[in-house]
Order: C-alpha cells, then structure tokens, then sequence
C-alpha cells in the first residue's frame, strides 16, 4: 500500500494529562503489553515486531551518560512467548532498527540496555535507519530539549500481507511512524510522520502527516487521554510553522552525580 502527502494546519491546545496516556489498540488477538524502566509496548507476536512503543522524553533526559557501543541486542524475556532472535536479522540486508532510539535513553544505563530488547527492534533498511530515520531521530530530540513535556509514539505498519525476514516469523514493514504530542510553555502541539523504507531525497517536511491520519492507517489511538474538542483541534490537522526543521541538537553533559553512579555500578 502506498500513502499520499497531505497539506497541513494544526490549533495549539492546552491539555490535560491523565496518568494513564498509553494507545489503545482496535486489535488485541496475539497481542502483548508489557513497560520497562523507560518505555512501554505493545507487541505482536504474529509479526514480532511491537505494533508501537511509547515514552516521553524530557530535557533533563537528554544528557550524555550511557554510551550504546557495550551493548547487544537480546531477547525480552518480559513477553509471555519470546521476541525476535537477533539473529533472525542476520545476512537479511535489513538492518535492526530501534523504535525506542537508544540514542533518547543515554540519561542511564539501564534504560540503554532495555532499549536493546528485541521486542524494541523492527527490520529496516540502511538507507532509512541510517539515513532519514536517523535525521528525524535527532530532530526530535532538539524538540524535546526546547520543551517542557514530549510524548512519542512509534511503531510500524503491520498487516497481513507483509513479506518475512528469510526462514523467520519476522514481518518487514513498508512504513513506520513516529507521533508526538508536546507541550512548550504551556501550550500543547502534535505532529506525526510517516516514513517508507527508501526515503532518499526527500526532506523530512515531506514526510509529516496529521496525527489522525495515522491513526486509520495503524487502527491505534494513540492519545486516548484527550478530549472529544482536544483530539480534533491537534490530531485533524498540522502547522507547520510551530515546529523548527532546522533546529540542531546536541547533548547535555551528564550531571557528575550521575557520572558517579555509572562507575559505581
């Protein structure tokens, strides 16, 4: 299936948050929900891959502490029935992608470990993890810096018409997506994209879609906590001109109480 590029306008809206924000998903046959230190998910078990993962993302977060090179991928042993193998990715061409960035869970090292779950992972190709994906990764983390409050929602389209990874039950998805629902002084803002997996060439303006778009692709309702008037004024439509595509992002250092505890540990 093939997705068109849409005009967009969003309201600014002041929103209440529930404790309880999670999506709530219009399927639940095969499906699992389980949250770790840093990020919850749901994960299907038919395609293994988690039809989205969610976690919000503060600027007291985004401080360099943990670093990802002493890291692996492993199994979640968190799910009743076990996660993709890493190896099942393995002389694919399609490299593991991170839904969870572990580049947002740098604040610690165990939520940087948890983000190499495989429950966290879903096949990509190079081009785009590395590339587009990887731009929009880092967009929103000067986004996030710039705010009070960033809730991100990310997953993969899934459907039964999907090819598999070689000799696994791995399903290759056609597109993922990324929605964001943030508050900067005090004032709420969503936004959400929708990527392919050759997204060369394009910027990544190109890729934006309203919130509620990506709801009917996914059947998820991604913010289930707002209002009937708070879902039309920020999900219906997107504008453009309250989020900075050229923003740059670098990281804060990591706090020396911090520092300490990683090499106590």
């Amino acid at each position: 299936m093939k997705y068109g590029l849409m005009a967009l306008v969003v309201i600014f809206s002041p929103v209440c948050l529930s404790k309880s924000w999670h999506p709530k998903d219009s399927v639940s046959a095969a499906r699992e929900q389980v949250s770790h230190l840093a990020y919850s998910l749901n994960y299907d078990h038919d395609h293994k891959n988690a039809r989205w993962v969610a976690y919000e993302l503060t600027p007291d977060q985004l401080v360099n502490c943990a670093q990802r090179d002493s890291h692996r991928f492993v199994v979640d042993l968190k799910l009743r029935e076990p996660s993709a193998d890493p190896d099942d990715y393995r002389q694919t061409g399609y490299d593991r992608g991170h839904l969870v960035p572990a580049g947002d869970m740098k604040w610690s090292e165990e939520v940087m470990r948890q983000s190499f779950f495989t429950s966290n992972i879903t096949p990509q190709t190079s081009s785009m993890n590395r590339g587009r994906w990887s731009m929009l990764e880092t967009l929103i983390r000067a986004w996030a810096l710039e705010s009070e409050q960033t809730l991100i929602i990310t997953g993969p389209v899934l459907s039964d018409e999907l090819d598999k990874l070689p000799s696994t039950a791995v399903s290759i998805p056609d597109y993922h997506y990324k929605v964001l629902l943030s508050r900067k002084k005090n004032l709420w803002r969503a936004i959400g994209f929708l990527m392919d997996q050759a997204p060369q060439g394009h910027k990544l303006e190109a890729f934006v879609f309203p919130v509620r778009e990506i709801e009917k692709i996914t059947g998820i309702n991604f913010f289930p906590h707002l209002s009937a008037s708070e879902s039309r004024q920020l999900e219906e439509n997107v504008e453009m001109t309250l989020w900075d595509f050229k923003a740059k992002f670098q990281y804060r250092p990591c706090p020396q109480s911090q520092v300490q505890s990683s090499m106590m540990n």
